[in-house]
């Protein structure tokens, strides 16, 4: 997504010599991801995994258009050992992710701290059960 947000914000303060090829579909799955987002983190109730696949699969397309972008910048050559490589990479990132978010999903035992851990940014406001409830959007109201 900040690739994407560079591009476009290029584009207005930088211009390149040749314009983007695919601006109008890059700013038009930007704003669909930010428009899901906005109306998603305006929901009161609990999200559940499914909740997120539409931004999802705009990320990917965003990361593909993305990337056809810069590759008019920088000549990749891929061999089919470097693309098995990057293949291998990326679904180890990928493995490793799920298994450290595992518990969360499963709802598998884990201690306080293994949950703060997990906490990866503070605007999630995931608090664990015995720990107090701290907003940084929100202030309660007092009954």
């Amino acid at each position: 997504m900040l690739l994407a947000i560079g591009l476009l914000a290029s584009q207005v303060f930088f211009p390149f010599r040749e314009p983007l090829k695919h601006r109008f579909l890059l700013t038009a799955f930007m704003t669909l991801y930010v428009c899901y987002m906005i109306a998603i983190s305006q929901l009161d109730r609990v999200m559940y995994l499914y909740h997120y696949f539409p931004p999802l699969l705009f990320g990917f397309v965003i990361l593909s258009l993305v990337f056809m972008e810069l590759k008019r910048f920088w000549t990749w050559e891929f061999t089919a050992q470097g693309k098995k490589v990057g293949l291998l990479v990326v679904g180890l990132i990928v493995f490793v992710g799920f298994q450290f978010y595992r518990p969360l999903t499963y709802y598998q035992p884990i201690t306080d701290e293994q949950f703060k851990r997990r906490a990866f940014f503070e605007l999630w406001e995931l608090t664990c059960v015995k720990c107090d409830k701290v907003s940084s959007l929100a202030i309660p109201c007092k009954d």
